[in-house]
């Protein structure tokens, strides 16, 4: 996870899925709503 003003990241590994997931983004917050819909599919 990382911060910078105007931009957000998040990532995470699932290795009982074997998935690697990386969400950049190019505002300040939303990386990790992203993420959180995401885990939404896979889990």
């Amino acid at each position: 996870m990382g911060y910078d003003p105007g931009v957000s990241f998040h990532a995470a590994v699932y290795s009982s899925k074997g998935v690697k997931l990386a969400i950049p983004s190019n505002k300040g917050e939303g990386a990790y709503n992203v993420m959180q819909a995401v885990e939404g599919i896979l889990l």
